[in-house]
């Protein structure tokens, strides 16, 4: 099993770095590898904005079901929070090094002008302005399937 087996992201990483080393030395190849190495590279680049753009999801969601009193929307904030936990927990199966390259604060700033944006959109001005400045959780809760805020009462009762 090759690392393109076990962890594509460090495998576009090292590819990469190969070819440019490769056209470094100007190997006598007819390949284009300076543009080679960019798409492989890029390859890589594009598993970790989709893996942030999951995790902007999951915290968004996250912060609606904590702040909003709402019940109706419950159950498909929920849903979201499923789907985009297991995408990444697939995503981290292909690419364990994946994890690594989240960045949970800058996943949060989006997710909170998002949250506050569509809560406020609601008429929830109220659940809008609780939602805090700095992230309340913690990437191994974000992505833990069985953690919900509020604990043991899940995601359908409001916390």
């Amino acid at each position: 099993m090759t690392l393109y087996d076990t962890d594509f992201l460090s495998w576009t990483e090292e590819q990469a770095a190969k070819l440019r080393a490769l056209a470094e030395n100007r190997a006598n190849l007819d390949l284009d590898l300076a543009n080679l190495a960019e798409e492989v590279s890029s390859m890589g680049r594009s598993d970790v904005h989709a893996a942030a753009i999951a995790l902007t999801l999951i915290l968004e969601h996250l912060l609606k079901l904590q702040h909003s009193p709402a019940r109706e929307r419950r159950l498909d904030w929920a849903k979201t929070v499923r789907e985009q936990r297991r995408t990444l927990r697939r995503r981290f199966r292909d690419s364990p090094s994946l994890k690594a390259e989240l960045d949970i604060h800058e996943a949060y700033a989006d997710a909170r002008i998002d949250a506050i944006e569509a809560l406020a959109g609601y008429g929830e001005a109220d659940a809008a302005a609780s939602v805090p400045g700095v992230c309340p959780y913690g990437l191994d809760q974000a992505l833990d399937e069985q953690w919900w805020p509020g604990g043991t009462e899940g995601p359908l009762s409001r916390t």
